[in-house]
Order: C-alpha cells, then structure tokens, then sequence
C-alpha cells in the first residue's frame, strides 16, 4: 500500500471521527436533556446538584424538579448550538466553550457528593464529552478563521499577478486596453472609467 493511499485512509477515517464525535456530544446532550424532565432523573441527579457549591443554590430557587429542568433546558441549547457547525461554525464553536465549563462542573461531582462511589461511572463519561467538546471547539474555531481568511483574500495571489500581467505589458507601450482598465480602474454611473490615459 503506498503512502498516497495511507494518507487517503487516514483522512478519511479522520473525517469520519470527527462527524462521530460531533454528534455523539449532541445525542448525549439532547438525550441527558429531555431526561432531565422526567421525575425519576430529576430524584436521581438531586443528590449531585444538592451538593455541588456551583449548583445548590437551584435547589432553592426552583426546587428538585426545577433544578433539574434547568439544567435540562442548559443541555438541549448547547446541544443546538453546538449542531450549527456547519452554519456558524462561530456560535457553535461558543457552544461547544460552554459545554466545556457545564462538563467541568458535573466532574466536579466527583468531589463534592459524599458516597458518590455508585454515580462514579456515570459521571466519568463526561471525561470523554469534555474531550470532545474541547475539539468540537476549537475545530469550529479554526472553522471561523480559514472562513475569514477566504473572504479577505477572495483571489489567489498568483492568479492576481496573471490577469495584471497584460496591464504591465500595455503600460510599457503605453496603450491601456479595455481589461487594464476594468482591473485598475473604477467605472463612473455611465460606464466611463475614471482616468483612461493615465494607463496602468
């Protein structure tokens, strides 16, 4: 097998990785959310949220259900936002920062729910949705920055240099054609360019 066809897999398998991991984050998100209404989840999260110093204060303000709820309501928008990627790869990739932070704090449960020994499996899966989202982030990042590369410089450099090349080749005998002036020149409401016999 030759380095060519290697590179080929490779890319591809790359490419396939990266459209699994995107949207598994978002089934994860979408599913853990829509869950997060329902009375059972709601009673199973409780203890984890009742002590967490960053998510306690839920408790009291919106009660077990709410709390639950909201964070409900937090997981299905990252969720879409993070699934804009392809529209605005911007708002997603804020998406997948905030998604960063929200997986931060569930791992911090690990830390701060007594005899939280039974959740610890369920709660390390967020070790590998932290990943993820730190990709998805700055993939999309990079996403927004060849994007504004594109539009700054909307023409090759060297294609740039081939269509002035017969502009220099009038200026030198001193014959400005009509193509050197559409490049070189700007066109008045009438279609006359601005300045024809000063050449290019």
């Amino acid at each position: 097998m030759s380095a060519a066809n290697v590179a080929g897999i490779g890319r591809v398998l790359e490419n396939l990785g990266a459209h699994v991991l995107r949207y598994s984050l978002i089934f994860f998100l979408l599913f853990f959310g829509a869950l997060k209404w329902t009375v059972d989840e709601a009673r199973a999260v409780n203890p984890l949220i009742a002590n967490s110093p960053f998510l306690s204060w839920t408790n009291h303000a919106f009660g077990v259900q709410g709390a639950s709820e909201l964070i409900g309501v937090i997981e299905l928008v990252l969720a879409l936002l993070i699934a804009l990627r392809r529209w605005k790869p911007l708002i997603s990739a804020w998406g997948s920062v905030f998604a960063v932070g929200m997986f931060l704090v569930t791992l911090s449960f690990l830390l701060t729910t007594p005899n939280v020994q039974q959740d610890a499996p369920f709660l390390l899966k967020d070790l590998s949705l932290l990943g993820a989202s730190l990709w998805t982030a700055g993939e999309a990042f990079g996403a927004v920055s060849l994007s504004t590369k594109q539009v700054r410089s909307p023409v090759h450099p060297v294609l740039i240099r081939q269509l002035l090349a017969p502009c220099r080749i009038h200026a030198s005998l001193n014959r400005p054609n009509d193509l050197c002036l559409r490049l070189t020149h700007r066109r008045d409401r009438n279609g006359v360019y601005s300045d024809p016999s000063a050449g290019c």
